[in-house]
């Protein structure tokens, strides 16, 4: 079991089935190349899904089509496989169910009734509702359900769920947010009609309740209904307003009556201007929802949107505002994200950036789901090894010497990164703030980041870093050896202006003297002996700010004992004593890895570092001992 993320990693019963942790992915149009033509999915669908089941994703929910989408131009619709009748069966079995299953995975089915719905063969694709109302007028087109099409709809719905049960999907989520068909319903700033299904909120939720009876009673008692739905929508028309938290926590008990057995909560619908999933949103800002619904819910509740980071996730669990993490972004920027959870391995999680790129070339161009900000293998999962071994040893050529094209020729290699740290250059600085500091702004002075300036100087970069670059391979022998050699006869130089004295006193303090250089006292120095001016600027430079130098050199010594005391991963920062609030909130959110790393966080002062040393220095066992307990508090299993 996980002990950072004892909630996060654990299972959790959900009616026959049972999730192996708390993470779970949204449904996905993933657009041209998973599907083909005929409405069948594809090998690379197949790739997409395996890599995630075998990331330990505790349930992946996939839209698919209940009716044969081959009457309007394929540009201008989602590709997705369709489950219309049996003839579905064995792709569905093929590319869906069984590379999940074969790695212990669970899939569920979300028949696709967002905007679009086919009726019948004869009736062309269009964008039905409960009413003619769009929110959005290039969304216009809308057609009113009779009740004949309300009939036809739900029949169609239910066929759906029987084929995918037959099919072996574990559970059927009933699509009712985002702007669907059955949200359009519920909505007053969509819905005006004044029949059964129109006018008070039990008549507006009605047809969504039919759904999920009608689904329940093909699947049978044990089989898992989730729904997706959106207790808040951000919409408003002529017609009315749209949902209300109000009206949510009305919705909730009777969608669980009906047979809802996990609640899937998205926020607004896609016609919402309201910012959802923007890196202007914090994380799991939108778990209040999910918390007022569990107020009232009986049942487990998902949160979806602004799901990225596994420490907040974890506290949003700890904190009850919801049961199940729900979301899509996190998952295809590290497939492997639930598997690292429930082995604890933070430092190699790869997290979402919130870029946005990746669904918003599906949604807005109709281009295939195959670009992540951090993740360059989406889109052709498993279509080769991660790190495939050649039959026979090969030249590799790695174009690009900074830091990353340097490692990846060291990792070739089988040797140990190169690491440069704020005290051998600038780059570490850069990245170390970047990872430490969490800086935003745009890093345009890396100097003057650096507390280190007078040691990483651009005369003496030859010192420092050459024979860094000459241990990897980077700089041949001949030009170390010059380095070398230049750098000794400044060592002599310096040595002999340190005893040769003058009748004013020694060379050495002569130069020191600001009105000095090393030019203007060779008439006092008559032995010297001619040197290369680079040798000569450089020992003027050692002299006249050696009590510098030295000063940082030692806070260089300093700085490095610190970062050789380790930091356990699974300090309870939060629970601490002797740490400032601020401090116990950052450093629970960074993890820093030794103490060097957690002074330089912003908001950690010198008595925090003080507490936490104190804390590391207790004697293990006893009372007061340490180390800290991790966050391991049982959560019990809904």
């Amino acid at each position: 079991m996980s002990t950072q993320y004892p909630v996060l990693g654990s299972p959790l019963r959900v009616n026959g089935i049972t999730l192996k942790n708390r993470m779970i992915t949204t449904s996905m149009s993933p657009g041209a190349g998973y599907v083909t033509k005929d409405n069948r999915p594809t090998q690379r669908l197949a790739n997409y899904l395996e890599e995630r089941a075998e990331g330990q994703t505790a349930l992946i929910i996939q839209t698919i089509c209940p009716w044969k989408r081959n009457d309007i131009d394929p540009d201008h619709i989602h590709e997705l496989p369709s489950c219309y009748d049996e003839s579905c069966i064995p792709d569905l079995q093929r590319y869906m169910i069984e590379p999940v299953h074969k790695h212990g995975g669970l899939i569920c089915a979300q028949p696709y009734y967002v905007h679009d719905w086919k009726p019948d063969a004869e009736t062309p694709e269009g964008p039905y509702g409960p009413s003619d109302i769009a929110i959005l007028k290039f969304m216009g087109g809308f057609r009113a359900m009779t009740l004949e099409q309300i009939e036809a709809f739900k029949q169609q719905y239910f066929n759906a769920a029987r084929v995918c049960k037959e099919a072996g999907f574990d559970a059927i989520e009933v699509m009712a947010g985002v702007g669907g068909i059955l949200s359009r319903f519920m909505a007053l700033a969509t819905n005006n009609r004044t029949d059964e299904y129109g006018g008070s909120l039990e008549n507006r939720v009605k047809l969504t309740l039919e759904v999920i009876r009608g689904v329940r009673e093909v699947v049978g008692p044990k089989f898992p209904i989730v729904v997706r739905w959106s207790p808040i929508d951000f919409i408003k028309s002529p017609a009315g307003p749209g949902l209300s938290m109000e009206d949510a926590l009305r919705i909730a008990p009777m969608l669980e009556e009906a047979g809802c057995d996990l609640h899937d909560l998205s926020v607004g619908w896609h016609e919402t201007s309201e910012p959802l999933t923007t890196k202007a949103i914090e994380d799991g800002h939108w778990t209040f929802v999910s918390q007022q619904i569990k107020t009232v819910a009986k049942k487990p509740v998902a949160q979806g949107y602004r799901n990225t980071d596994p420490r907040v996730m974890e506290q949003n669990l700890q904190d009850g505002k919801m049961d199940v993490v729900a979301g899509l972004r996190y998952s295809i920027a590290d497939p492997a994200l639930p598997r690292k959870v429930m082995e604890d391995r933070t430092c190699d999680m790869r997290l979402c950036i919130v870029c946005c790129r990746c669904l918003d070339d599906v949604v807005s161009q109709g281009k295939p789901l195959n670009y992540c900000g951090v993740n360059p293998r989406l889109g052709e999962e498993l279509d080769h090894e991660a790190f495939p071994q050649a039959s026979k040893r090969k030249k590799v050529m790695v174009v690009g010497s900074g830091p990353a094209g340097i490692n990846a020729a060291l990792c070739l290699k089988g040797e140990k990164p190169l690491i440069l740290d704020r005290a051998d250059g600038y780059i570490g600085t850069l990245i170390d703030d970047l990872v430490t500091r969490g800086t935003n702004e745009p890093y345009r002075m890396m100097t003057s980041r650096s507390e280190y300036r007078l040691l990483l100087r651009q005369d003496n970069a030859d010192r420092r870093l050459c024979p860094v670059g000459h241990a990897i391979g980077l700089i041949s022998g001949e030009r170390y050896r010059r380095v070398v050699d230049k750098y000794a006869a400044v060592d002599r130089e310096i040595k002999r202006l340190e005893h040769t004295g003058t009748a004013e006193g020694r060379l050495c303090d002569l130069l020191r003297r600001p009105e000095n250089t090393y030019e203007s006292l060779a008439g006092a120095d008559p032995d010297r002996r001619p040197l290369p001016t680079a040798v000569t600027e450089a020992v003027e430079i050692a002299v006249k700010y050696q009590g510098y130098i030295d000063r940082q050199l030692r806070q260089v010594a300093e700085q490095r004992k610190m970062e050789s005391r380790p930091l356990p991963p699974d300090l309870d920062y939060l629970s601490m004593q002797g740490l400032r609030t601020e401090a116990r909130q950052k450093l629970d959110k960074i993890r820093p890895l030794n103490l060097g790393q957690a002074s330089r966080i912003s908001g950690v002062s010198p008595a925090d570092i003080a507490a936490l040393m104190i804390h590391l220095e207790r004697p293990q066992g006893g009372e007061g001992a340490g180390p800290c307990p991790a966050k391991s508090q049982e959560k019990e299993t809904l």
